[in-house]
């Protein structure tokens, strides 16, 4: 696989291959990478009387809740705080390329971490979900609009499909583990004493 620069970018999109919208920015496009802005939308987890988050009885809407910020009001990420982000940037990849979203290095010296799952399949359209985490000492702010991340591109060779449980998503999702194929085939293990 080869990265796209960012002649090749600007190339797919003009051909109506590669969709990222919107640009807000001439220089969100450079180098080997799309910028990419925060929503507006948190997913935050909730503590609850429960002690675990059990796949087998996942219900997101139990111990999570989407919260909306306005614009130049900004969201506190205390450390070792976790939630649930997406991208302002509506994004359609075609099937020969695939992606990877990851954080600037500016906000990375900070100790946030914007993805734990960085890899974006062939064929995907949506906002891209972040996973925000401050492993740093001090709150971070986050505001609605920064330039949180960036999105590399590169050329798959062979077949490639577009499946995803998270495909055409708009905003944030929280965890959906019972689609999760395993779990549906295996189910609950036995709990012998």
């Amino acid at each position: 696989m080869s990265v796209l620069g960012r002649s090749e970018i600007l190339r797919e999109m003009a051909e109506g291959n590669l969709c990222i919208t919107p640009i807000l920015r001439a220089d969100q496009i450079r180098g080997t990478s799309v910028d990419v802005h925060l929503s507006s939308r948190i997913i935050v987890f909730r503590q609850t009387a429960v002690g675990t988050i059990d796949p087998l009885e996942s219900s997101g809407g139990r111990w999570s809740e989407e919260i909306k910020l306005g614009f130049g009001r900004p969201f506190y990420l205390h450390p070792r705080q976790f939630v649930l982000a997406s991208t302002l940037e509506f994004i359609r990849l075609p099937r020969h390329l695939c992606g990877s979203v990851i954080g600037r290095s500016t906000y990375g010296r900070l100790g946030l971490i914007i993805a734990t799952a960085i890899h974006i399949n062939a064929g995907f359209r949506g906002t891209i979900t972040l996973e925000l985490s401050n492993v740093g000492e001090i709150p971070i702010a986050l505001y609605p609009c920064m330039r949180i991340g960036q999105i590399i591109l590169q050329r798959v060779e062979g077949e490639s499909t577009a499946e995803s449980r998270y495909l055409a998503q708009m905003g944030p999702v929280a965890p959906r583990m019972d689609a999760d194929a395993d779990i549906a085939a295996f189910g609950r293990p036995s709990r012998r004493p």
